[in-house]
């Protein structure tokens, strides 16, 4: 959220953090509304992102399941032969 303050009041990076809070309470409507928006993009994005990796391990467990069942599957079969 820290980025966001900083493209919102265009300010640099070196810029002390103990005004932005104070700073933050005085925006006028216009950088209201943008930092409203950036900040929801940024969470929807993290969110995004955050269930993009949970499908990620959802489908290697899949895979993952899938290998180890055909592998005991192989074994088993040679074993009874």
């Amino acid at each position: 959220m820290f980025v966001i303050v900083l493209l919102v009041l265009s300010l640099k990076l070196p810029s002390p953090v103990i005004s932005l809070p104070s700073s933050l309470h005085w925006l006028r409507i216009t950088e209201r509304i943008e930092y409203k928006l950036l900040s929801l993009t940024y969470k929807v994005l993290r969110l995004m992102c955050v269930c993009f990796f949970v499908l990620l391990i959802v489908y290697l467990m899949c895979v993952v399941f899938l290998c180890l069942e055909r592998i005991i599957k192989m074994m088993m079969m040679m074993t009874t032969t």
